[in-house]
């Protein structure tokens, strides 16, 4: 089980309640960290940033 720290009560990081900020639009999703830890042989929790759905799928339909 991980956790943070927040006002020195222990908050438990549930599969579904994490959360990051889209790096291209800005917008906060959320994210699966088990599954990027599974996915993504080089996982990083401090460098790796999740695009939200649009914004990646606008990048596939720009490829």
């Amino acid at each position: 089980m991980f956790f943070i720290k927040h006002h020195g009560k222990r908050v438990d990081l549930a599969e579904h309640e994490v959360y990051t900020y889209c790096p291209q639009c800005g917008k906060v999703h959320t994210v699966d960290l088990i599954e990027m830890a599974q996915e993504l042989p080089d996982f990083d929790l401090f460098s790796t940033a999740v695009y939200c759905r649009e914004c990646s799928k606008k990048n596939a339909d720009c490829r």
